[in-house]
């Protein structure tokens, strides 16, 4: 995700993610609310799955993620 990049609402299943190049922060908009997310390369997550969600990289630095969702 350049700067100011991000993508439409979505959902993901049960996953695991990657941080494979960080220096974006990330706000990411759910049922929650809003939140912001900055990564280290390197580090990890993971999730029981989110029914929906936006998400835009607000920092100035391009981030990117690798997501790995379980095919069923």
């Amino acid at each position: 995700f350049p700067p100011g990049v991000g993508h439409e609402p979505h959902y993901h299943p049960p996953h695991f993610g990657y941080t494979l190049k960080s220096g974006g922060t990330m706000r990411i908009t759910d049922a929650s609310g809003e939140r912001e997310f900055s990564g280290k390369p390197g580090g990890t997550w993971e999730s029981k799955g989110v029914p929906w969600h936006t998400v835009v990289n607000i920092g100035e630095t391009t981030t990117q993620y690798l997501i790995v969702e379980k095919k069923y």
